[in-house]
Parts: structure tokens; C-alpha cells; sequence
């Protein structure tokens, strides 16, 4: 598979290494739709989406697939997407999320769940409709 040949490319495995040493990490979260960064930057296709959104996905946090109860397991593109995976994210002493807008407030509260996420950064509305609808439930 390309993902376990890239791997093993020395510069690559080199960057891998550094990000299991990182005590501080500042990523972003995604939305699955079709004008989501992955997909726009070819990392996954329109078709991608569908199957993720179908296995009950909701976003992307640094090109990991999260559901809205904040799992990742059994993504159906795992062997394929070159990222930082959850467990590396999960080992890394701060990670901030730097996100905001409405079409953003699902992801994030799914990110908030994942266990990964130390501190985020947002803007006063988008942190409003994250609190809001958290405290609907």
C-alpha cells in the first residue's frame, strides 16, 4: 500500500518521529463536505466523504475521521491517510484546536470528545454555539 511505502521513506519516517516527541501541537479540525481542506487538497475524494459520512463520521481532526461521540475506530480510510494518528495526538502533553464558525461547531464538539484536545481557540460566536448546544443534550 502507498501509505506503508511513504513510511518508509526516510524524511517521512523522520517527521513521524519528531511528532512522537512533541509536548505541544496547534492543529485544526474539519468538516466532511466537499469543500473540506482534504478534499480540496485531493486527500480524499467527494465519493470518500459519502463513505465516511455513512459510517456516522462528522469531521476531521488533522486528518483523523471522528464521529460525534468523538471515536475514530474503524475508519474505512485509516490505511490510507498519512497524519499524526489519535494515539500520537492522545500522547502529546498540549494539543490546541484553533477553529471557529458555524459550519465548524459540529467538528469541534465531536474533537472536544475525542480525549486529544487541551485547549481550544475560537471566536466568542462559534465558542457560544459549541457551550449551547452542549448544554442541550
Amino acid at each position: 500500500m502507498t501509505k506503508q511505502m511513504l513510511l518508509k521513506e526516510r524524511s517521512i519516517r523522520a517527521s513521524f518521529e519528531m511528532m512522537s516527541r512533541c509536548n505541544i501541537a496547534v492543529i485544526g479540525v474539519g468538516e466532511l463536505t466537499e469543500t473540506a481542506t482534504m478534499c480540496t487538497r485531493g486527500h480524499i475524494t467527494k465519493e470518500d466523504i459519502r463513505i465516511l459520512r455513512d459510517a456516522g463520521f462528522v469531521g476531521d481532526l488533522a486528518m483523523n475521521p471522528i464521529r460525534e461521540d468523538g471515536s475514530w475506530n474503524d475508519c474505512p480510510l485509516t490505511d490510507r491517510l498519512l497524519n499524526a494518528s489519535m494515539e500520537c495526538l492522545r500522547n502529546i502533553d498540549n494539543v490546541i484546536l484553533v477553529a471557529c464558525g458555524d459550519a465548524k461547531v459540529g467538528a469541534i464538539r465531536a474533537a472536544l470528545k475525542t480525549g486529544c484536545i487541551d485547549i481550544l481557540i475560537t471566536d466568542e460566536t462559534t465558542g457560544r454555539k459549541v457551550l449551547c448546544e452542549d448544554t442541550e443534550e
